[in-house]
């Protein structure tokens, strides 16, 4: 999952350096709310230690 996130950061950005402005726009918007659900994701994971 995090290699998706990283090629659609990585896509947005390079739509950018093409003057793509509207589809960097939207894979950035893509990549922000896929990168929001993940931390989410992980922040609510339960952790269990045993000592």
């Amino acid at each position: 999952m995090m290699a998706l996130l990283f090629l659609i950061w990585t896509g947005a950005f390079g739509l950018a350096l093409a003057n793509r402005r509207r589809a960097s726009v939207v894979g950035g918007l893509l990549g922000l709310i896929l990168t929001a659900a993940m931390f989410r994701y992980h922040l609510t994971d339960t952790i269990l230690l045993g000592l």
